[in-house]
């Protein structure tokens, strides 16, 4: 769309305006027959693993009353901030169709159709306006998400599930020497119901979620478990859209352990390299060194592939520590057969 044209839609002050500056905005104002009736909303976020994530949306809605907009079938929900993998929308138990971007795209147009028309006369172009419409859709790149209410959508629950991987939170700055890479991520929830809504995090399996928000309209409810977190976002209290960071972290035990057991290793390589060098040194033979520390070594060695083993069921947060367990036992390895070497030549 040429720079010109798209100034004279910012000064229109119009529908089509309204869509090519803030789509969000437009759709809560031209497509709210459904998001109006929102009473109560509920989002669970139950990560699959550290980096996959199952999201639920759980709309209670109350009977449409009198609606002096017709809605061609369709109802918009939400509009998501990017394409969310095998999205499925139940309603009263039953799944409802998603229709496809030309069906919405010619529901909206005819929203937008008489400022298509005014655009065309003050730009003098030769297209018509449903060919115009194309083009101005295609690119916004807009991807709302409608359904078709077939017989009409009454009182209930609407469920929407989806997979989605969240956006990373780049602000956090990280360790160039770390040990893990906990994930951490950035969640927006913008308040759609007319009443409180709630958030429900839950970890993947063996590993904890730590959720930190600034808005004073969030109340955390009391949970022990350090694998879920649930907060009341109360309406019409802080802000708008309501910005969590979400950190999935390795449980503190298994922090200590993995942490001691490479420092423990790192610890043995220095003093045998130490006390071997000095034994050397003093002319002792094979006999006289102490079989004791080839011992602690295999048991290191042991123990580095016994944790390992369940380590590579997991590779992107605990990859960092993994590799150090491979290279500290291929280290030791070659350290023992290296210096025993060395005392039998001498020998």
């Amino acid at each position: 769309m040429e720079q010109r044209i798209k100034d004279i839609i910012l000064q229109q002050k119009s529908a089509l305006c309204l869509f090519v500056e803030d789509d969000r905005a437009f759709y809560d104002q031209y497509c709210h027959q459904f998001t109006d009736r929102i009473i109560r909303e509920k989002r669970i976020l139950e990560f699959e693993n550290p980096n996959r994530v199952k999201v639920t949306y759980e709309y209670d809605v109350v009977p449409e009353t009198k609606s002096e907009t017709t809605s061609d079938g369709i109802l918009f929900l939400f509009l998501p901030d990017k394409r969310k993998s095998w999205l499925k929308i139940f309603y009263s138990g039953k799944r409802l169709a998603v229709p496809n971007s030309a069906t919405i795209r010619d529901y909206l147009f005819k929203i937008v159709n008489i400022d298509l028309e005014r655009l065309i006369k003050d730009a003098e172009l030769e297209d018509d306006a449903k060919k115009l419409w194309e083009l101005i859709w295609q690119e916004k790149g807009s991807i709302p998400c409608f359904v078709y209410e077939g017989k009409g959508i009454e009182g209930g629950v609407i469920e929407i599930v989806f997979y989605d991987f969240l956006d990373k939170d780049e602000d956090k700055r990280r360790c160039c020497c770390r040990l893990f890479d906990q994930k951490y991520y950035k969640y927006s929830f913008p308040k759609e119901a007319k009443g409180n809504s709630w958030l429900y995090v839950k970890s993947p399996n063996k590993f904890e979620v730590a959720v930190s928000y600034k808005d004073d309209g969030v109340k955390p409810n009391q949970n022990d478990d350090p694998e879920i977190q649930s907060y009341t976002i109360f309406s019409g209290k802080g802000e708008d859209v309501v910005d969590f960071k979400i950190t999935v972290k390795v449980p503190r035990t298994l922090k200590f352990w993995y942490g001691a057991l490479v420092g423990l290793g790192i610890a043995y390589v220095i003093v045998f390299l130490f006390v071997a060098a000095k034994a050397m040194y003093q002319g002792l033979t094979i006999k006289e060194f102490s079989p004791v520390y080839a011992q602690v070594g295999i048991s290191i060695i042991a123990a580095i592939i016994a944790t390992r083993g369940w380590l590579m069921n997991e590779e992107t947060v605990l990859g960092r520590v993994s590799k150090w367990f491979t290279w500290l036992a291929i280290f030791i390895v070659a350290m023992l057969v290296g210096v025993y070497t060395a005392f039998m030549l001498v020998l």
